[in-house]
């Protein structure tokens, strides 16, 4: 999707509980490594219920560790089923079919989004307030 210098991740799950952090943390790491130094604002969306204290600690401490200079926003939200990430000036994005965490368990789509469900879903960000 071009990740650029911000990316905004909507998950409602992607700071769950999860039977190994380590190994989700290892999948991250795969996933956003390769591109974590360029980043300069990460935004999360997540539902609360689903948050874990232990996961979401995790996560950001690997990410602290990573020495990039990353501003995460963590942002809340049950307006979310399905999980966007959106990059590229928020111009481009991927639908993924299951949270990061559960990639590989089971078949599940991660598809590019059409433009105009980019951009609607942009707006929607930015009318609640979750980016400006």
């Amino acid at each position: 999707i071009g990740i650029d210098r911000e990316l905004i991740i909507v998950d409602p799950y992607f700071f769950a509980e999860t039977t190994d952090l380590k190994v989700y943390i290892c999948l991250i790491s795969e996933v956003i490594g390769d591109f974590i130094d360029r980043l300069e604002h990460l935004v999360i969306v997540t539902n609360p219920d689903k948050d874990d204290a232990k996961t979401k600690t995790a996560v950001l401490n690997w990410i602290a560790r990573s020495g990039s200079k990353i501003v995460v926003k963590h942002a809340h939200s049950k307006d979310w089923h399905d999980r966007f990430w959106l990059s590229a000036s928020r111009q481009k994005g991927i639908l993924m079919g299951t949270s990061l965490n559960g990639l590989g368990k089971k078949y599940a789509l991660v598809d590019v989004l059409e433009d105009t469900d980019v951009k609607e879903i942009v707006q929607h960000l930015v009318s609640s307030q979750v980016v400006q």
